[in-house]
């Protein structure tokens, strides 16, 4: 059994900015696809509820956050949601 979520308390609203709390896969279940498929969601979600920048404070996995236009400013992890 694969047990992945992401749950709506690990997605939250401030104004235009979007936040990721946390999003893990577990370790035997990586390298499946599942967390592609949770952060693509999580921007979906972000997405109809008017968001405008994804944030995320952790600086674990950024190689994986980066293969998805994640950037790095100051301490965070960012993702533009709608684009200049």
């Amino acid at each position: 059994m694969i047990m992945s979520k992401l749950k709506s308390k690990d997605l939250s609203i401030f104004a235009q900015e979007e936040k990721i709390r946390s999003l893990i896969v577990d370790q035997a279940n990586r390298r499946n696809g599942i967390g592609r498929w949770l952060l693509g969601h999580a921007i979906g979600v972000a997405e109809s509820k008017g968001g405008r920048q994804l944030l995320l404070r952790s600086q674990l996995s950024k190689a994986f956050f980066f293969k998805f236009d994640f950037y790095e400013e100051e301490t965070n992890l960012k993702y533009d949601l709608i684009r200049d």
